[in-house]
């Protein structure tokens, strides 16, 4: 016998040489047998060239016993394969890492650009604000000190944030009530008039304040108008950083609402400033005597300029925390947080009228030909742009 593979069959064939006896003739029916003692019958064809035939047929598939390894004890087996150290194991490890990579890129990068939104988003309604105000007192204000104005104030948050988080640990925390569901309880009235009045309007003023008090007497604010766009560029530094946040935190809405609400009042509490600063430095009038000097500084001391507009901050605030709070029928309080905001407006453009007419203007108080004359001193700054930033 001889073994062949079917070429139409992927069966194992076998192939046998029969014997033919002496005497038979084609035709006839010859029974066979196979070593593996299968019978089958084979017809003795007509042509017969010798006493044997060839017959293929499909092997008999039986089952194959596989007997057990036997370990010779004279053969030592190989230590087994370190295969996390061969060269597949690392370029599957690099495969990995550069797929993490990736996705952590896309993430980060995903990150980036949100973070990058909620910056712009934040940042263009001061831009706007300070643009427009820049534009309309062009000959009063320098550019390098508005945007040292916007930083500063920035730098003092800084030092505000660990003041605020520290108060909002304090387990005696005033008028305390972590459940506001009650909405008109009198201690979440008090929760809101104390972060209103104090934690906002207060420590948020005074940050603010002390950005353009610093620069009240220096030569550069030749005018009374420089204050009132400097108090601004304070306030829509302010504005700015908590915007951020805000936009993080709560979204695209956030952004558009504080645009026309938020950033607005902080303006408006920093001009409120620097027109007071202003009368405290100008006077009311153009010709202004001692006597009348010291009695603006002393109507216009400290306390007396931060606190209109810790007023008119923790109003609005507390009118909008009041009505958000409270719901239902109190929710048209938070609409008095818009009126806040337009009387406010209103008040600020008639003490700007008073003080144009009380100091009109004059070709000799152009800040950039003074400057260039040198009849000023350049505001001071960290870098040295004072000559293409005024």
């Amino acid at each position: 016998t001889q073994s062949t593979w079917g070429l139409s069959s992927h069966s194992r064939m076998q192939r046998y040489v029969i014997e033919v006896p002496a005497g038979m003739k084609a035709g006839q029916v010859l029974a066979a047998t196979t070593p593996s003692g299968e019978t089958f019958n084979v017809i003795i064809p007509e042509l017969l060239e010798s006493n044997q035939i060839v017959v293929t047929r499909p092997e008999p598939q039986q089952p194959v016993l596989l007997e057990p390894l036997q370990m010779q004890p004279d053969i030592a087996l190989p230590p087994p394969t370190r295969t996390y150290f061969n060269s597949s194991c690392w370029l599957w490890a690099g495969k990995f890492m550069a797929v993490l990579f990736v996705a952590e890129a896309i993430g980060v990068g995903l990150m980036l650009a949100w973070v990058g939104f909620a910056v712009i988003a934040a940042a263009v309604p001061g831009v706007v604000i300070l643009e427009f105000l820049r534009r309309m007192y062009e000959n009063y204000v320098i550019r390098l000190q508005m945007v040292i104005s916007f930083f500063e104030c920035v730098l003092w948050m800084l030092v505000l944030i660990p003041i605020l988080i520290g108060l909002s640990s304090i387990p005696v925390y005033p008028f305390d009530s972590k459940d506001y569901s009650s909405g008109g309880c009198a201690r979440c009235i008090g929760t809101y008039a104390f972060t209103s009045y104090f934690m906002a309007g207060t420590l948020e003023e005074i940050t603010k304040f002390l950005a353009i008090r610093r620069i009240t007497y220096l030569s550069a604010v030749h005018n009374p108008r420089a204050l009132w766009v400097y108090g601004a560029c304070a306030g829509a530094g302010f504005a700015t950083v908590e915007n951020v946040f805000y936009v993080l935190g709560n979204g695209i809405g956030a952004a558009i609402m504080r645009a026309v609400l938020a950033v607005p009042l902080h303006c408006c509490t920093g001009m409120m400033m620097g027109l007071s600063l202003s009368q405290m430095r100008f006077g009311s009038t153009a010709s202004v005597t001692d006597n009348d000097r010291r009695r603006h500084q002393l109507l216009f001391s400290t306390p007396m300029v931060l606190l209109p507009c810790i007023f008119v901050h923790g109003t609005y605030d507390f009118m909008l925390f009041t009505g958000q709070g409270v719901g239902g029928a109190m929710n048209w309080l938070a609409l008095v947080s818009v009126l806040v905001l337009v009387v406010t407006l209103a008040v600020i453009r008639s003490r700007m009228i008073t003080l144009e007419k009380a100091f009109p203007p004059s070709p000799n108080d152009n800040v950039h030909y003074l400057l260039q004359t040198g009849a000023l001193s350049k505001p001071f700054a960290c870098c040295e742009c004072a000559k293409c930033c005024y």
